[in-house]
């Protein structure tokens, strides 16, 4: 299997127009961006969207360029919301361009489109750095962003992406400034720079075909900046939230070259922070920021390229299996985990069933102790880079986790086969687990061995034991046949073969401290 990754080289920072910018400049049509962006309302006549070429240091880049003109028009159901008694908080700088410098600021802001807000009192005029135009005569709810989002029409996963920066964002404002997050607003030229940022990097990525995103870790630069909440210290609070857990390094650069916006995105978007991914890169793009810093040049880049996966054609980009181990035995997955205390035991087990059904090989829980003394689990699946989004959307959604972890992980694995053998109390599936073509293990299916004792009114035990001993037979006959030949054994019997997407036992068994449940997909997995 084929992975289309993109890594987001940060050395030099982030921010929303950034990385639009930067997926324009690897081939994205700018046509096709406003075309789907209109999906969320946002028009042409009021929001322009621009593509250009600049020069940063001695680096080629795309700029990307929003200009805003007018109020922004309520979606359906928005009118509403906007006419509600103004809450005790409102946002009033966009996640993006968190803070507004003072005219003359010396370290400006180098990776926003410059300040957003006049004072209450100034008339609509141009941006002063030419960037935007607005009125300032109203805030846009958070609620009525996430809304437009919910009906824009956009595909799934880019309305549920979008909706999780957004989310995460105005969790942070919330926090920060300690109020409820449904009172968060952004001032309305605000929301339209962050709507545009963050809907048109997630649709840009969706559009490019990118399967997985990773990034490098991020630069903290140093400074202050006025705005209107006061001086505030470099990088700003909003952006330390939305780090935490995620590696960071110091430069000597003053000024703000990662932004919340920017920040929200990777951190929410990406599979891996850190760490180059293995692949064989196709394309490069660089993303332009405003300012022209001294010490480096003000780009961000892009590398995307291919992964190759489980049994792939061996090219440059083919992930290899360890020496002697074929590409059959041996695969990458996604362990995706979370820990719960407030869930019950019935509810656990409705969720194993929803995870299996998104997809995971492997769902299992271990006991752990959590925060204030409580008594936990840490519920953890392991995951095919195919089902890893539908994994995440049903965790988020049957349970009450607030955030996931994920990580990949290499496994090997036995070739595995099935084969239905008759036995004193009648016949049995035998799962037949082979390494480089020699058969490792034989092990008869619990439930063909309950089956059994259910309708013979014997004893389990008694049922396994006699399976066990028949199972020396099956190895017997599975060593000495060749593989293609192996599923026709003993006794003259046709091995059962499991039709496709049925599911396995869903016994659960005690091993190392955790509870498992068998592998869908045939077997546990390691």
């Amino acid at each position: 299997m084929s992975m289309r990754i993109a890594y987001f080289d940060c050395v030099f920072g982030v921010s929303g127009d950034m990385l639009v910018g930067a997926l324009l400049d690897l081939g994205l049509p700018l046509a096709d961006l406003r075309r789907e962006l209109a999906r969320v309302g946002v028009d042409p006549e009021r929001v322009r969207l621009a593509q250009r070429k600049v020069v940063r240091g001695v680096i080629q880049a795309s700029k990307f360029d929003v200009h805003v003109a007018g109020d922004m028009p309520p979606a359906h159901g928005d009118a509403a919301a906007d006419a509600d008694a103004r809450p005790a908080h409102e946002h009033e700088q966009a996640p993006e361009h968190a803070h507004e410098h003072a005219p003359g600021d010396a370290h400006g802001h180098p990776h926003a489109h410059a300040p957003e807000h006049a004072p209450a009192t100034a008339a609509p005029a141009p941006h002063p750095t030419g960037g935007r135009y607005f009125s300032g005569r109203h805030d846009v709810p958070l609620t009525a962003i996430l809304r437009r989002i919910a009906t824009s029409g956009l595909p799934a996963p880019v309305r549920e992406r979008s909706a999780t920066v957004f989310q995460r964002i105005g969790a942070v404002e919330a926090k920060i400034h300690g109020v409820p997050v449904e009172t968060v607003h952004f001032h309305e030229i605000g929301a339209w720079d962050s709507i545009v940022d963050v809907v048109g990097t997630v649709l840009g990525l969706h559009l490019l075909g990118i399967d997985a995103v990773y990034c490098s870790r991020f630069p903290q630069s140093w400074g202050t900046v006025d705005c209107r909440h006061g001086r505030l210290p470099l990088p700003g609070p909003a952006t330390w939230e939305l780090l935490k857990g995620f590696p960071v390094f110091a430069v000597d650069v003053r000024g703000e070259m990662c932004t919340p916006t920017g920040v929200g995105l990777l951190t929410t978007l990406a599979a891996g922070v850190g760490h180059f991914p293995e692949m064989t890169v196709e394309t490069v793009g660089y993303g332009a920021g405003d300012t022209e810093f001294e010490t480096h040049p003000n780009v961000l880049r892009v590398l995307v390229g291919r992964r190759t996966t489980g049994g792939g054609d061996g090219g440059a980009g083919a992930e290899s299996a360890p020496a002697g181990v074929s590409s059959a035995e041996a695969d990458r997955l996604w362990v995706v985990e979370t820990n719960l205390d407030d869930m019950t035991g019935q509810q656990i087990g409705w969720l194993f069933d929803r995870v299996f059904a998104a997809g995971a090989v492997e769902v299992y829980t271990t006991p752990v102790s959590m925060k204030k003394n409580r008594p936990g689990v840490l519920f953890s699946a392991l995951v095919p880079p195919a089902a890893l989004l539908a994994v995440e959307a049903a965790l988020f959604t049957e349970s009450t986790t607030f955030g996931v972890r994920r990580y990949p992980v290499e496994r090997t694995k036995l070739a595995r086969e099935f084969v239905t053998h008759a036995t004193a109390f009648g016949p049995v599936r035998y799962k037949v687990g082979r390494r480089g073509g020699a058969v490792a293990t034989v092990s008869p299916e619990y439930e063909d061995c309950r089956r059994i004792a259910e309708a013979r009114g014997l004893a389990l035990r008694e049922v396994l034991a006699e399976a066990q001993r028949a199972a020396a037979d099956v190895r017997a006959a599975a060593a000495a046949a060749p593989v293609a030949e192996a599923r026709k054994i003993a006794r003259g019997v046709k091995p059962a073969r499991r039709p496709a997407g049925t599911q396995g036992s869903r016994s659960r068994r005690a091993r190392g401290g955790a509870t498992e449940r068998k592998d869908r997909r045939g077997g546990a997995s390691p």
